[in-house]
């Protein structure tokens, strides 16, 4: 497999949030937040990286470095998201997520921005373009009750579909949902099949709607673009961005120990990019890094409501 190949995959085989606090750790000491696009791409280890990798790199700099434009604009929103499932991004046109999508992107974002933002990190919510983007997609997809992520939308989304508090297509839905939230919050290993084959599933999946609903929530609360990439994550790349974000996430502070490890592991496959000047003249006119380009879907998106 070629050098480029494998970087890519690494990047895509990562979590958003493993990729911040990897980036995080290679420049310590450096802004990197304030840093041009261009400059961060050019300060991978090889910085010829296929668009969806780029565009995910990109993404993850956009959530940290630009937190208010991803929680209020639709368009960053949605490249957003596109991004943090591993999809190509094109800049200029709309690109209908599916909700299993939107479900794990945000989540992604709101552990970034709690990351880069500690002292109000927790505070931030999507507002203004954003709800109404994300019940457009929820009614496009078919949905009428979010998942509980997603409840800073339902508003918006009850008055898409006209449906009233009271109502019975509403009741019957949010009684499914939240069942199956529920039991997903207490299991320890969280796998699809055990999920489908729980009692308490099998009783809510009765009859077309409740089954078709169980499935879909399901696919949402589980869904990870990184799947295909499994393979990658046994590799020593891999591991060494995995094990910043496991020591990070058990630690009371995520981003002091991002920085704690720093001297434990080896730098994943990224560079110093030199000197403020040496940035500078790496961002010149004409250096071909764009942050978008190529196919709208790419394979290893959610096309059914199973995981």
């Amino acid at each position: 497999m070629a050098k480029t190949e494998t970087n890519a995959n690494t990047i895509l085989a990562a979590h958003p949030v493993e990729l911040y606090m990897a980036l995080d750790m290679a420049f310590d000491g450096d802004n990197w937040l304030e840093w041009e696009p261009e400059t961060v791409l050019m300060s991978l280890a090889d910085n010829e990286v296929p668009d969806r990798a780029a565009d995910k790199v990109l993404a993850v700099h956009a959530v940290a470095a630009n937190s208010s434009m991803v929680l209020s604009s639709a368009n960053a929103f949605e490249k957003v998201v596109m991004a943090f499932c591993n999809n190509v991004c094109v800049m200029d046109e709309h690109q209908e997520p599916f909700l299993e999508e939107v479900c794990y992107a945000t989540a992604q974002m709101r552990q970034i921005i709690k990351l880069a933002h500690p002292s109000d990190g927790d505070k931030a919510e999507f507002h203004s373009e954003v709800p109404g983007y994300v019940a457009a997609v929820a009614k496009f997809r078919g949905w009428f009750v979010l998942p509980e992520s997603l409840s800073f939308a339902q508003d918006a989304l009850n008055s898409l579909c006209n449906l009233e508090e009271g109502s019975a297509l509403r009741k019957e839905h949010e009684s499914v949902i939240h069942a199956v939230e529920a039991l997903y919050r207490e299991m320890k290993t969280r796998d699809a099949e055990e999920l489908l084959s729980s009692g308490e599933v099998e009783s809510l999946a009765k009859d077309d709607v409740g089954s078709v609903l169980t499935k879909r929530i399901i696919g949402a609360l589980l869904y990870d673009p990184t799947l295909p990439y499994k393979d990658t994550q046994k590799t020593a790349a891999y591991k060494q961005i995995k094990s910043v974000a496991d020591l990070a996430r058990d630690a009371t502070n995520p981003v002091a120990a991002s920085k704690k490890v720093q001297s434990r592991i080896a730098v994943p496959p990224l560079q110093n990019p030199g000197t403020p000047a040496q940035r500078a003249k790496n961002r010149i006119a004409g250096s071909g890094v764009r942050p978008g380009g190529g196919n709208a879907y790419s394979n290893g998106r959610p096309t059914s409501v199973y995981v």
